[in-house]
């Protein structure tokens, strides 16, 4: 079954992304954009949970 993710897990998800980001960047600048249920959960208060973190990233000039 799935594991549900609530606004705790999904912020404690980013922290650790952050965290592998600040080690293994190497001064790069990515912007991720969240969308779908994650997305919703974040900006909104009519959604508790959601199944899944779909995001894409664009990456800085330095990286295309």
């Amino acid at each position: 079954m799935f594991n549900k993710i609530d606004k705790i897990k999904l912020d404690n998800y980013f922290n650790e992304l952050a965290k592998i980001y600040k080690r293994k960047s190497h001064g790069y600048i990515f912007e991720f954009i969240l969308v779908g249920g994650a997305s919703i959960l974040i900006n909104y208060d009519f959604r508790d949970i959601t199944n899944d973190i779909d995001a894409d990233f664009l990456p800085s000039a330095d990286i295309k």
